[in-house]
């Protein structure tokens, strides 16, 4: 008999053993508890249970132990344990990433070094949905009622997927609901006035038919509490969220599958840095909707899929509050708003040219089109801070597996090209810059290797190259603002080349059937990293600071993760994730620094515990030591944030089959901290809910 094995992503745990009866998705991880107390290699072990852990970190289904890559697991089990609102609680409590989070609903991750972002279209870490541009730069609006798992990819993934994956992907993988129809609704109500509401149903409509539907609504209403104790005014925030699917089998082994997704974000305050105190205040509507159609057809050796995708995001900001005088009569009044439309088609196909050997090969084709508008105080339209810009991608990329020694011994060798052509348009009322049009064409290869060692224990191994273009904002931007009581003026660099890097690991993983450890070691040289750069600092007032974008000399990254679980008992799993940075630096004219928001290490710890109708887990993340700029003081001097620890606690009770009640607390030690200075995360709160599922 086989068992099924529920992993989670790093913090994720093994929660659960049962028979299986259908394949199921899911993923490695490890523990730091299993560095001590690792069973005997020589334990008994399944490799047939290690067949059904299937991942699509290589744009088709690979088991993982197939998957030279390193690749972390969050299950919808470790979703629904994990005190979350949205995608980046989700991650940074679970994986090994780094995070930005402001108040406000925005934040962003980095992944192996990288700064975190929380907008632009070029990052350098890739989110996607079900494989395709997920359409989004703000990770705070993806919501998690309708994510089956998610999948993290460390590394350079460039030769697969092109720009922006230079830490890795994040791949978001949504539910696809078969057989009978199943469904659930939730509601909650916790502090600070928050209503949680949710529902979703899915399964077979027909014998060929089958759908999924969610649709959720949270509302903070009240101002959130630190930790230190004080209110934090302007923190309310509300949002509501739709999404679809409906797929259908037809002809001889044809599917097709049209989704769509709908988020919307309505007076959600945003206070400013806290150094503001009430001077800075503002709100914003936010609104993102994609979708997207996906056709495939299995033949004997080869599986074809074509997928076509949009998408859109808009903000409007509105200004509250301001110490400007003149501003007074007109607040609170809209001073800027921007819009990003995605469009793109994907084929791909997978061709197993022989028992043992597969290649995976496609074209991918994107446009983004962006568009900012800016308005003064009266209302009328302005110049906006960067011009509209388009950016244009066409990449043909292939990937080879070979398979020796009977399956033991696996070979990846990948290549992708991508021509991109970035565009700045005319603009209205933006006369300070000249449109141009800069074309970037770029190979990026990979290789990877996985060797199984004896039983249990596999070793493996990969390499790449990867880049990111220039934002059209670091070529042509130009923004003024007062910091500190002093000017200061950013401004582009038409000049910028795109950043490049090489990157390659080596860990070992190992697996049996009560648990599993993956040490893996990373070295990440950048070349032409695009920074911030401070041209002109500290100079006599009134005279401006000047901040531009530059290709620094270079960027050195190098560290150890570890991750995994270990079931110690029947009732009880104990779970690890730690990333450790040896190295984290960048250079810009000479000087060497530390890589800014990446801390020298992060631990995610924690303990499931399931008996009866009772399941809950208990989790605390701590952050090392981390620099940062502090933008509130004239000349923006390098500081260093304090470390913290925040644990979370998760307690649910099912009775009667169909319902459940569950508890979350958040930051359980009511710790004042923050993601970003200036910016205090909430302290302890309560979330009661319950939930009937059908």
């Amino acid at each position: 008999m086989f068992y099924r094995f529920i992993f989670s992503s790093s913090l994720p745990t093994v929660v659960a053993f049962q028979p299986l009866r259908r394949r199921v998705h899911c993923g490695a991880c490890l523990s730091v508890a299993a560095l001590c107390a690792i069973p005997s290699i020589a334990a008994a072990f399944d490799n047939d249970m290690l067949d059904e852990v299937i991942v699509t970190a290589r744009r088709v289904e690979s088991k993982i132990e197939e998957t030279p890559q390193k690749v972390e697991i969050i299950t919808r089990q470790d979703i629904e344990k994990t005190v979350a609102v949205d995608l980046t609680d989700v991650l940074k409590k679970n994986a090994g990433v780094d995070v930005i989070q402001y108040n406000g609903v925005l934040s962003g991750i980095g992944i192996r070094g990288f700064r975190p972002e929380f907008s632009g279209t070029n990052k350098r870490s890739l989110l996607l949905i079900d494989g395709r541009p997920a359409g989004s730069t703000n990770l705070a609006t993806i919501k998690l009622d309708n994510v089956e798992r998610i999948e993290i990819l460390k590394g350079p993934a460039s030769a697969l997927y092109g720009s922006s994956a230079m830490g890795g992907v994040v791949n978001i993988i949504t539910r696809q609901s078969r057989g009978d129809l199943r469904g659930e609704a939730r509601l909650g109500y916790g502090s600070f006035d928050t209503r949680d509401l949710g529902a979703r149903a899915g399964g077979n409509l027909t014998e060929a038919i089958d759908f999924d539907l969610n649709a959720s609504y949270h509302n903070q209403a009240d101002d959130y509490r630190m930790g230190s104790g004080d209110i934090r005014p302007y923190t309310a925030f509300r949002t509501q969220n739709i999404n679809g699917r409906l797929g259908a089998d037809f002809a001889d082994h044809w599917r097709a599958d049209v989704k769509f997704d709908v988020f919307q974000g309505r007076d959600i305050l945003t206070p400013g840095d806290i150094a503001d105190g009430s001077n800075n205040q503002g709100s914003k509507d936010v609104d993102r909707t994609n979708g997207d159609i996906r056709l495939s057809r299995k033949f004997e050796t080869n599986t074809l899929s074509v997928t076509a995708y949009t998408a859109q995001e808009k903000n409007d900001y509105r200004r509250v509050t301001s110490t400007n005088p003149l501003d007074q009569p007109f607040l609170p009044y809209n001073y800027y708003d921007n819009q990003i439309d995605w469009h793109g088609m994907q084929v791909q196909n997978d061709w197993q040219w022989s028992d043992a050997h597969n290649l995976v090969m496609g074209i991918d084709w994107e446009r983004v089109d962006t568009e900012v508008h800016s308005f003064s105080r009266t209302g009328q339209r302005q110049a906006p801070s960067s011009a509209d810009n388009q950016k244009e991608t066409l990449g043909i990329y292939a990937e080879n597996t070979f398979r020796f020694n009977e399956g033991n011994t696996i070979l990846t060798l990948g290549g992708r090209y991508d021509s991109i052509e970035t565009t700045t348009l005319e603009t209205p009322f933006l006369t300070n810059f000249t449109p141009s049009s800069t074309t970037s064409n770029i190979f990026n290869p990979s290789i990877g290797a996985k060797q199984l060692l004896w039983p249990g224990v596999r070793l493996h191994a990969s390499a790449g190259r990867a880049f990111v273009t220039p934002e059209a904002f670091q070529l042509t931007g130009y923004s003024e603002t007062i910091r500190g009581g002093q000017p200061q003026i950013t401004q582009g660099n038409p000049d910028l080349k795109p950043e490049r890097s090489i990157s390659w690991d080596m860990g070992i993983e190992y697996a049996d059937a009560h648990s599993r450890l993956d040490v893996t070691y990373f070295w990440t040289r950048v070349e032409d990293r695009i920074i911030s750069n401070v041209v002109i600092a500290n100079p006599p007032p009134p005279a401006p600071v000047i901040v531009t974008y530059a290709n620094g000399n270079d960027a050195r990254i190098q560290g150890l993760e570890m991750e995994g679980s270990w079931r110690i008992a029947d009732l009880w799993t104990l779970f690890a994730n730690i990333t450790y940075y040896f190295q984290r630096e960048e250079t810009l004219a000479g000087v060497t620094s530390d890589i800014k928001n990446v801390p020298k290490e992060t631990i995610r710890v924690g303990v499931d515990y399931a008996e009866g109708p009772w399941s809950g887990r208990l989790q605390a993340r701590y952050v090392g030591e981390r620099f940062d700029n502090d933008f509130t003081v004239a000349g923006i001097p390098t500081i260093a944030y304090p470390t913290f620890t925040v644990a979370d606690l998760n307690v649910n009770y099912r009775f009667a089959k169909a319902h459940r009640i569950s508890l979350d607390v958040n930051n359980l030690f009511d710790r004042d901290y923050y993601e970003k200075k200036g910016y205090n995360l909430a302290g302890r709160s309560l979330l009661l809910g319950y939930r009937y599922e059908f």
